[in-house]
């Protein structure tokens, strides 16, 4: 679980800026871009301007939960590097290490001090401002998750569906060691309806 120290570092961020940047690793799978649409559904919410610029496009099988008024960008260096040098929060998800982050790389490092960072992968001392690690989480939507209800937010469907497919492929759609009962029993709580409608067509998912 995320401690409280990670809960109070995410609500002093979120409230501390009127726009972020978000991005991931290069070649974003299922639990990155899972994790930023539901991040950017509650952060729009609040008020937040959210834009997602990743390293490589959203991939084909995944395009299915990204949602028409979604900003997600590639990253283009010749116009995108200003946009991260000026943007006052950069949020990092599913990676913490810049090795990972492909033409990102460099552009990135340049910016450190301004990013915050949430996964659940093991860490190489990264250089970011402020990082919200969690290793026994299943999956970076699941601390997403967590963080978010933390604040009172309850998913809409979009969002759900866009966690619970972060959740479904990192988890080897709930087969591998990682998908731990809490997270299972997210999906079917019915305090969690958001999740567990979004759970309902999971055959349907796992055949995108």
């Amino acid at each position: 679980m995320i401690g409280e120290s990670g809960h109070s570092l995410f609500k002093a961020v979120i409230d501390s800026h009127e726009a972020v940047v978000m991005t991931t690793h290069m070649h974003p799978d299922g639990d990155a871009l899972g994790s930023q649409l539901g991040l950017a559904a509650f952060l729009m919410q609040q008020g937040v301007a959210v834009t997602i610029l990743n390293p490589d496009p959203v991939a084909e099988t995944l395009a299915f939960i990204v949602e028409p008024h979604h900003q997600v960008r590639t990253f283009n260096p010749e116009i995108d590097r200003s946009r991260l040098r000026d943007a006052s929060c950069i949020i990092l998800l599913d990676n913490s290490a810049p090795d990972r982050l492909g033409s990102m790389e460099a552009a990135m490092v340049e910016n450190a001090a301004r990013v915050l960072c949430i996964d659940h992968h093991p860490s190489r001392q990264p250089p970011w401002a402020d990082l919200i690690l969690d290793q026994s989480s299943s999956a970076t939507a699941a601390m997403v998750y967590e963080l978010v209800t933390r604040q009172g937010w309850t998913p809409d469907r979009a969002a759900a569906r866009a966690l619970f497919v972060g959740l479904a492929t990192d988890t080897g759609f709930f087969r591998f060691n990682s998908a731990w009962t809490r997270t299972v029993r997210w999906c079917r709580s019915g305090s969690t309806p958001g999740l567990r409608s979004a759970a309902t067509p999971a055959g349907w998912i796992h055949r995108k």
